[in-house]
């Protein structure tokens, strides 16, 4: 899970990053009429990521996904949710508190 993390964020940030530095040492880009719009690919880009870490954790982290199903219990149907993991009552033991919902 780390490695798909981390290669995320390098997909996601290194063209927002490449773009400064080549703007830095190429400064007739500045002047182009698409350099505007090129920087809303990358900063969307980069700033998108912030939506899927989340997702990759729910996808590949089982204790991530049981907490969260149980916080969101509240807001949806009690059988939508049970589909992606049971109760994570196999966590308690590992220095979590129950808490009451």
């Amino acid at each position: 899970m780390f490695m798909i993390v981390v290669a995320t964020f390098a997909i996601f940030w290194l063209p927002y990053q490449v773009y400064f530095v080549y703007i830095y040492h190429d400064s007739s880009l500045k002047s182009k009429p698409y350099v505007q719009h090129l920087f809303m690919v990358f900063y969307w880009l980069a700033m998108s990521y912030a939506m899927v870490n989340p997702l990759i954790y729910f996808w590949m982290n089982k204790r991530f996904r049981a907490y969260l199903c149980r916080l969101f219990r509240c807001c949806v149907p009690q059988n939508t949710l049970e589909c992606f993991v049971p109760e994570p009552q196999q966590y308690y033991g590992n220095g979590l508190r129950k808490r009451k919902w």
